[in-house]
């Protein structure tokens, strides 16, 4: 579906052409035009919605956001631990959740 609030299309005037020539009507040019508008917009619209964090499935879907509280400690504790490895504390906290839920799911 296109966003109706991207801005409205323009586009240049090229130089002067009789449709009958073409063998085009007015309702062709005008088909054409909304046609390529309809296109453009599309193509923006996959532009803008691909920015962002790529999806953790390897998918152009969404990845959940899940969000808790933790303490001062804790949070600096990840941070530095981040910080040591090169990666952001976010992907600290997947592993750790995900070794968590394997070791505690083989025992369930």
């Amino acid at each position: 579906m296109v966003n109706s609030k991207l801005p409205p299309y323009t586009f240049d005037d090229g130089p002067d052409v009789e449709l009958d020539e073409i063998g085009m009507t007015e309702a062709d040019v005008d088909a054409a035009v909304a046609s390529v508008r309809l296109q453009v917009a599309e193509q923006v619209e996959t532009e803008r919605r691909s920015v962002g964090r790529p999806s953790l499935t390897g998918k152009a879907s969404h990845s959940p956001h899940l969000t808790f509280r933790v303490d001062p400690d804790s949070r600096q504790r990840l941070q530095d631990l981040a910080d040591a490895e090169g990666v952001p504390a976010s992907k600290v906290a997947r592993r750790a959740l995900d070794e968590y839920l394997s070791r505690h799911q083989q025992s369930a």
